[in-house]
């Protein structure tokens, strides 16, 4: 594959923490961080090892990503979780999910989920409920948002869920 520079550019801007095979390994890193809430400057990625965050890579290539829009400083939370249950497999996805990330402007944060199946309905339909679990474990109360809403549906701190196939 020959990527030009501009690419290899953006490949370059990741710094690479380490890998890990298990949440107490990634707990490990992670706990280094900044947490995401005390800073704007920087995305979060976490990615299957050799997987990174293009489109040109080959486990990317026929897949998508889920787009999670949240209110500013909820994203956090919802991030954490989708990488735990990610690392522990809570939702047996196995390979069909290839990263997760987090990005954050001023008016509100994103959640990326990164898919390989993008043309796959079942695929999709399958993710739509297991964002759905995600959200609502997150936020499954009005004291976790402070914001009143219904059990069982998306809760208002989430603005927008889209898939976006490649």
């Amino acid at each position: 594959i020959v990527h030009s520079a501009e690419y290899q550019s953006y490949l370059d801007s990741f710094v690479k923490l380490g890998p890990f095979n298990t949440i107490e390994g990634f707990w490990k890193l992670y706990s280094y961080l900044k947490r995401p809430t005390a800073t704007s400057d920087y995305g979060y990625f976490c990615f299957r090892d050799p997987v990174h965050p293009t489109w040109e890579h080959p486990a990317n290539k026929k897949g998508g990503k889920w787009v999670i829009t949240l209110r500013r400083n909820y994203g956090t939370k919802l991030f954490e979780v989708a990488l735990l249950s990610l690392i522990s497999n809570e939702f047996n996805l196995g390979e069909e999910i290839n990263g997760v990330a987090l990005g954050m402007k001023k008016s509100e944060d994103f959640v990326f989920l990164w898919v390989s199946h993008g043309d796959d309905q079942h695929a999709i339909n399958k993710f739509n409920q297991v964002i759905k679990r995600l959200i609502y474990s997150c936020y499954y109360n009005q004291q976790a948002t402070n914001v009143p809403w219904q059990p069982g549906q998306i809760p208002p701190i989430v603005t927008r869920v889209d898939f976006k196939p490649h």
